[in-house]
Order: structure tokens, then sequence, then C-alpha cells
């Protein structure tokens, strides 16, 4: 009788290596579809906005400087901040012809009407939170993984430390005038500082109070008289700003991580993991609830009062309403917000997060706030 052939036997060393193979091409078939739709987003954001579908924008200018717009009714600007997947921070100067972003070890500074980057600042203290100092061409930013605080002139982009002993930075803003700066950092403090922007060649800045207590958001009033801070951990608290004071605590039904103000200083909003909430400051009533088909995790007002701004970063949408009534106006196509800022010439600004590397991590949006 003939022997029956032997069937041949794969070694467990083999069938790790075809295992390991077989991933592999696995993943490259993934990140090829992830790159794909990316860029199928970025060519269908007119669809968007009713206009026609393109495969690629009509018109498209990729810069020196890294920045795309394209000619849209709503969308304005569209500018990448160079390795950072996740934008934490963007920020208008006062005048609204400058943007602030912050990234990961990154700063940069965009003149909006030239559409030229004016400064590209790396750092060494992890994703940036950033806020321009009212009426200057300057701007402070911090990171959350040191203890700095740094001051940075855009006309001569010299940069100045504020302080190694502020704690990781949270948060950031400035009193109106722009003569104090508020931060909040992970040791559960709020610090409010005395900051020159006279004379850069001498550090005059100082600490002038420590408040002991919890942050992830701040807001200074109008008015510049009070500190509003709001935390997942602890409610929403008014601080007089003068003396560091507790005036009042609100509601625990205020607890979130993101509060903003409205211009008139009348009323504020919160946002938990789904909705968002008006209050009234005065009486710290509830005013309204802010519901959409997904999460609401940052609002901003329009800088006249009359919109209220809101960032999903689950649908990749922006929302706009009627303050007065609540009534939802537009839907904005987006990304992925992380952050957001709107300016006095009727722009909002939105940081996206992106997990494709450069070039196609397109990061920040500017759009223009619709009309009613």
């Amino acid at each position: 009788m003939k022997e029956q052939p032997r069937k041949r036997q794969i070694s467990a060393d083999h069938k790790k290596v075809i295992i390991t193979f077989i991933i592999g091409i696995l993943c490259g078939i993934g990140f090829s579809i992830l790159v794909f739709v990316n860029l199928f987003t970025l060519g269908y954001y007119k669809l968007s906005y009713g206009t026609k579908p393109n495969r690629a924008p009509e018109t498209v200018l990729l810069s020196r400087n890294r920045s795309l717009f394209l000619d849209n009714p709503y969308l304005k600007r569209i500018y990448v901040v160079d390795d950072s997947r996740y934008v934490s921070s963007v920020a208008f100067s006062s005048d609204g012809k400058l943007l602030v972003a912050g990234g990961f070890n990154r700063v940069n500074v965009w003149n909006l009407e030239t559409n030229e980057l004016l400064c590209d600042y790396e750092t060494e203290s992890g994703w940036q939170t950033v806020t321009p100092i009212p009426g200057k061409l300057a701007m402070v930013y911090g990171g959350n993984q040191d203890e700095r605080l740094d001051k940075y002139d855009i006309t001569t982009c010299h940069s100045r430390n504020i302080t190694r002993r502020a704690g990781r930075i949270k948060a950031i803003t400035f009193t109106p005038n722009g003569q104090n700066l508020i931060s909040a950092s992970d040791d559960n403090t709020i610090k409010i500082w005395a900051i020159s922007t006279e004379n850069w060649n001498t550090s005059t800045d100082k600490l002038l109070r420590t408040i002991i207590s919890p942050a992830d958001s701040l807001v200074v009033t109008p008015d510049g008289k009070n500190i509003l801070s709001s935390s997942k951990q602890d409610v929403v608290k008014v601080w007089n700003l003068e003396s560091g004071k507790l005036e009042r605590s609100l509601s625990k039904q205020t607890r979130s991580a993101v509060i903003s103000i409205s211009p008139d200083g009348q009323t504020f909003v919160t946002c938990d993991s789904w909705k968002a909430y008006v209050w009234d400051l005065k009486s710290g009533q509830l005013v309204r609830t802010l519901s959409e088909s997904g999460p609401i995790r940052m609002t901003a007002f329009s800088q006249d009062g009359s919109k209220l701004i809101g960032g999903d970063d689950s649908l990749g949408v922006i929302y706009v309403w009627d303050n007065k009534t609540g009534k939802r106006l537009h839907k904005l196509q987006a990304k992925k917000p992380s952050s957001i800022a709107t300016s006095s010439t009727g722009l909002v600004a939105t940081g996206q997060k992106n997990y494709i590397p450069y070039p196609l991590n397109v990061n920040v949006l500017v759009h223009q706030i619709p009309p009613k």
C-alpha cells in the first residue's frame, strides 16, 4: 500500500508570523480608510452649507504658513497647528484681528485679515491654555505639564516668564482692563496676578492673592468686580476680585467643567455631560435648559450677546441659539470641537480633536456666526 502524504504541520512560530502579518494588513487598511474619510469630509464641507458638493474645495489656498481657507458663506478659515492632534484652547484678540491657538507644546497666532502666521512658538509644558491680553498685542499661556506661566509679545516675538510656581495650568483669563490675570491650577488654587505689559525687559509681575478652591474654568464679570469659577467636583462660586473672598456659592446643579458669561453679565452658562444650562447670575436661578441630539461640551456668547454658541464633540457640530428665547438658529458642521471662542467681528473659532497626523490634521476652524 502506498503511504498517504503527510499533512504539513504549521509550527506555533509560523502561526504567530502569519497572524502578525494579517494584523499589519488590517491596520494598514484601517489607516487608509481613516485618511480617506478625513479627505472626504474636508472636501464635503461645502455640502453642509447648502452648496453643490465637490470632491475638492473650489477655492483652496495652502500658503507657506500652513493655513487653509475655503470660499464658503460661513466657514472662513481652516488652520493647522503642527504636531497637535488636539487644540486645547482658542482665543481672539480684543479687536478680533488675531486668533491664538494652543496645542501640545505649541502656541500659534494668526492675523485673520492677511491670513499670516505671526507666531509659531514651541514650549515644553504640554497642552497649552492661551488668552490674549486685552488691548495689547500680547498673550499669556500656560501648560498642564509644568508650573510655568509666560507672557508673549506678538509684535517682537519676545517671551518672558511670569512665574515657575503657578501649578499645572487648567484655566486662565484676564480682567477687562488687562491689569489682572487669574489662573487656576491642579493644586486646587486660584491665583490673582498683577501683570505689566509696558516694560518687557523687567519683571514687575507679582502674585496678589491665592484662593483655595478647585476650578476647571474661570470667567470674570464684565464690570471686573467678580470671578466665577466652576469645577466638576464643586459648585459654581462667585469671588470678590479685589479681596479674594467668597461672596456666594450657587446651586449644586451648576457643577461644570466649563463656564461662560454673557457680555452684559446677567447670565452665565454651564455644561454637564449632555446639556447646557443658562442661569441668572443675580438670583442664581435656572433660566432655561438647552438640549440637542448630542452632548454640549462647551459654550460661548457672541460679543453682542444676541446668540449663544455651543460645541458638540460627539456629532461634530456647532449649535447657534437665540440667547433670549433659546431657539436653535443654526447648526454648523465641524469635526470634533474641543475649545471655542467668539470675536468682536462676529466670528466663532473652534479648536478640534483630530487623530490623523499632519498634514491632514485640520484642527482650527473659523466660522462666521450666521445671521438670524
